[in-house]
């Protein structure tokens, strides 16, 4: 059975537990970066964390057994379907400084975007 190793040579890794033993939401902690104003940081992965105490590559420590997704924020449309990973729609407009999905409707959406500074 594989894996993926945990390295933590920049920052420890915490796995806070989520419906059931084995499936976790992964927590970053920065070790080398003080100036990082979140010295924990959800990341949004949940994974499942393998009972092995070593990689079959010879890497000690802990092992991640399977990533099982990540949490994200999705828009609802009138169907009830979920459309997820929006911000791409922004990405490329370089007069946009800052930019909001916001809904508080199924089916519509409003943006809010700021301009550069």
């Amino acid at each position: 059975m594989g894996g993926l190793p945990v390295d933590e040579d920049f920052s420890a890794v915490k796995f806070v537990p989520e419906g059931g033993i084995d499936r976790c939401l992964v927590v970053g902690i920065a070790l080398a970066n003080r100036g990082n104003s979140f010295p924990q940081y959800e990341v949004g992965d949940r994974v499942r964390v393998s009972p092995q105490s070593s990689c079959p590559c010879g890497q000690p420590g802990r092992l991640v057994e399977a990533i099982d997704g990540r949490l994200g924020d999705y828009v609802v449309r009138r169907d009830g379907s979920k459309v997820g990973r929006m911000d791409h729609i922004l990405k490329d407009l370089v007069n946009i400084r800052e930019a909001q999905i916001v809904q508080d409707t199924p089916g519509r959406i409003q943006i809010r975007v700021g301009g550069k500074a």
